[in-house]
């Protein structure tokens, strides 16, 4: 379902203004029509609103569910399925345990910040509580930036209280590139994942706890698109043969998180990579 956007947009308010040949009228016609933005917004706006962290609540799985629910917040973030929407600061419920973001299904041509009114209901696909807009969006206009919460590795919060919010990461390890050409997606943590077999003798205890911090504070960080085979990484344009990203490169990146089947993973809106290259080696494996 395509949630479109209503009539009070900005390309209908230049074809109002082109429309008219005289500098005053086109001024005229310009104040009118963004007075008659706000008035569409500020009408939705006194209707009952439910905040995003209403519907998070402060658990895995959404009470809201379905239940129709109206919203307003900033558009932080667009992929091929849908966007993602952040409440502003002054509407924070100052609750740690409680995400301010959601991920709306469907598509809007209103950008990443402005300011939007999504009416629909609540669900819950593949461990992600998602909202499902019913009608149209309505644009507020723009807003003001939402700054990102900062994720350090090792984890040091329950990433289900920033599910569907602007995240960034520093200075994370490339752990794994296995579904890099397939998926578009590269894995990161606070440091290279060894396989546990290079540690320990396997089914020993060491080599068990191994297997165990393998699985631990690991993050995916994917392109804006479910298509298999990317012919581009939205995160990282410059990707290529000359621009590859390799195990070991370290990488920086913001962008809304997403949770899916028990796994997490950020879809930058940029990423910076960087890449040791050494002079010298205190040991070196020579062929």
């Amino acid at each position: 379902m395509k949630a479109s956007s209503t009539v009070l947009t900005a390309g209908i308010l230049s074809a109002l203004i082109t429309s008219n040949c005289f500098a005053s009228d086109t001024a005229k016609l310009q104040t009118q029509a963004q007075a008659s933005l706000h008035k569409a917004c500020s009408k939705v706006e006194q209707e009952s609103l439910t905040l995003i962290s209403t519907i998070q609540g402060d658990n895995g799985t959404s009470q809201a569910q379905a239940k129709r629910h109206t919203v307003r917040a900033i558009i932080t973030g667009k992929r091929n399925s849908g966007f993602f929407i952040q409440e502003e600061f002054s509407d924070s419920d100052n609750n740690p345990a409680t995400s301010e973001g959601i991920l709306v299904i469907g598509q809007t041509d209103m950008p990443i910040g402005h300011k939007v009114v999504v009416s629909g209901t609540v669900n819950e696909i593949e461990d992600m509580t998602v909202f499902m807009p019913d009608s149209d969006v309505i644009s507020c206009g723009k807003s003001e930036a939402i700054s990102p919460a900062l994720i350090t590795i090792p984890f040091e919060v329950d990433l289900e209280s920033l599910e569907g919010m602007l995240v960034s990461i520093e200075h994370a390890t490339v752990t794994s590139t296995a579904n890099l050409w397939r998926e578009g997606e590269i894995v990161v943590s606070d440091a290279i994942k060894r396989q546990p077999s290079d540690i320990a003798a396997p089914f020993t205890s060491p080599y068990l706890q191994a297997i165990e911090r393998a699985k631990e504070n690991l993050l995916i960080v994917e392109d804006n698109s479910d298509e298999q085979n990317p012919a581009l990484l939205s995160f990282y344009p410059e990707y290529g043969y000359n621009q590859s990203i390799r195990i070991g490169d370290t990488l920086s990146a913001s962008g809304p998180l997403l949770h899916k089947n028990g796994t997490y993973s950020t879809q930058p809106c940029y990423t910076s990579i960087y890449r040791f290259h050494p002079q010298w080696c205190t040991q070196c494996n020579r062929r």
